[in-house]
């Protein structure tokens, strides 16, 4: 879809939108934030994104605009936000991003048809994700993310102070093996989104969400729907290898976690870092004798729901645990 199409609308729906990010940097207006970069895959323009008419027509291009000018010479300031607003579209490729306040946010809901997608495409990139992120203080917003390889769908290499909010991370035929991975959880938050499977999909195959080294403080997985399928995978997972710091808490909360067709082995939520990591109020279906939540460390549980096999009304199998440990 062009971006002329509903001009007013859209213009509308972006003033809101931007407004809306710029309430995280509490800043009071546009001109507070020194670079936005528009992206429309369907824009016939000069493709420089200073514009909806002249937007780049890729992801990729707008985030290479903000590091390098038109001669190659670098001219990114890693002191100022950048915003990229994407127009709803499918855009096939693969991202890397390796900067600071870099805030990629699609217009539209998250989906398909809908809203922004962004699809699989093998070699453009990387071969180890859809998109991977470095660097501090970025933000990737309200698009979906389809994966239908072997790998992780979203990969967070270092950095801190990094959001995934309201994003929808589909897995397809090819079993991808995390939703989202992350080497560094300081001051990570994940956020709102929908980590599943699509149509006659396996889903990811390790972990929906996995913590998997790097340092660990002040990490946020909340308000998300997690479906894992593969045999033995985890909705959630943290591993014991993650360094813990001593400032800020660490929190999952108020997830939706399905691993019912990942079998007796699965776990909702897998806490094996020895360390203070609170989890509460989350729900998770699981089959069988499969473990809902198991945490190694000196974590509070409070108040989650799991429930095994098939539950119709009132049924025995859902509990709320006491905050055991265990």
């Amino acid at each position: 879809m062009a971006a002329s199409v509903y001009p007013g609308l859209l213009d509308g729906y972006t003033r809101f939108k931007k407004l809306q990010v710029l309430e995280d940097f509490q800043a009071p207006n546009l001109a507070l934030v020194p670079n936005i970069v528009y992206v429309d895959g369907g824009a016939t323009g000069l493709a420089d994104g200073t514009s909806w008419a002249n937007a780049f027509t890729t992801i990729q291009a707008a985030l290479d605009s903000i590091r390098k000018d038109d001669d190659g010479d670098m001219i990114y300031d890693k002191d100022q936000h950048h915003l990229v607003l994407v127009f709803p579209g499918h855009y096939d490729e693969q991202i890397l991003t390796a900067m600071y306040n870099v805030h990629i946010l699609g217009l539209g809901n998250p989906g398909t048809d809908y809203g922004v997608a962004i699809n699989y495409t093998p070699g453009t990139v990387t071969s180890t994700c859809v998109y991977g992120q470095q660097g501090s203080g970025n933000t990737l917003e309200n698009v979906q993310i389809n994966n239908d390889a072997a790998i992780p769908t979203v990969y967070i290499v270092n950095g801190d102070n990094n959001k995934i909010v309201n994003c929808v991370i589909r897995a397809a035929d090819n079993d991808p093996t995390y939703g989202i991975l992350a080497l560094n959880a300081e001051d990570l938050q994940i956020i709102g989104c929908e980590i599943t499977g699509a149509g006659g999909a396996t889903g990811h195959k390790t972990a929906g969400i996995a913590i998997n080294g790097g340092d660990m403080a002040g990490l946020v997985i909340a308000d998300n729907r997690i479906m894992v399928q593969g045999t033995g995978a985890k909705g959630i997972y943290i591993a014991a290898s993650a360094s813990l710091h001593g400032y800020g808490p660490n929190v999952i909360a108020r997830n939706f976690i399905d691993a019912y067709n990942a079998g007796a082995t699965a776990k909702g939520i897998d806490v094996d870092h020895d360390g203070r990591v609170f989890v509460h109020d989350n729900c998770i279906v699981m089959a069988g004798s499969a473990v809902g939540i198991e945490h190694a460390g000196l974590g509070v549980m409070a108040n989650n729901v799991s429930v095994n096999g098939t539950m119709q009304g009132d049924s025995s199998h859902s509990f709320v645990d006491d905050g055991a440990k265990g």
